[in-house]
C-alpha cells in the first residue's frame, strides 16, 4: 500500500513504466521484461492462433502487471486479473 499512497492510478502507472525501462537484476543485467519465460510466450501464441482468449491472474497487483502485459504478453490490460488495492 505505500506505494500507491497519494497516487493515481495513471501516476503509479508511470512509475511502474518508468521502473521496468530502468530496473536490471544484477545477475543478469537486463530488463525485467527481457526475462520473461520463452515456454509461456509460446503457449500463450498457440492457445490465442487456436482462438482461445488469455487472461493473467496474478497475486500480484493488477497495477503493477496492467502497465506492461499487453507489450510482454499480448495480453490486454483489461484481461489481468490480479490484487486491488
Amino acid at each position: 500500500m505505500v506505494t500507491h499512497a497519494g497516487m493515481s492510478p495513471a501516476q503509479f502507472q508511470e512509475t511502474v513504466t518508468d521502473w521496468l525501462t530502468m530496473a536490471r537484476p544484477p545477475r543478469f543485467k537486463r530488463r525485467y521484461t527481457d526475462l520473461v519465460y520463452l515456454p509461456m510466450l509460446e503457449v500463450l501464441g498457440y492457445l490465442r492462433e487456436s482462438g482461445f482468449t488469455t487472461y493473467i491472474v496474478s497475486g500480484d497487483g493488477i497495477e503493477f502487471m496492467r502497465p506492461w502485459s499487453d507489450t510482454v504478453y499480448g495480453v490486454l490490460p483489461a484481461q489481468v486479473v490480479g490484487s486491488s488495492i
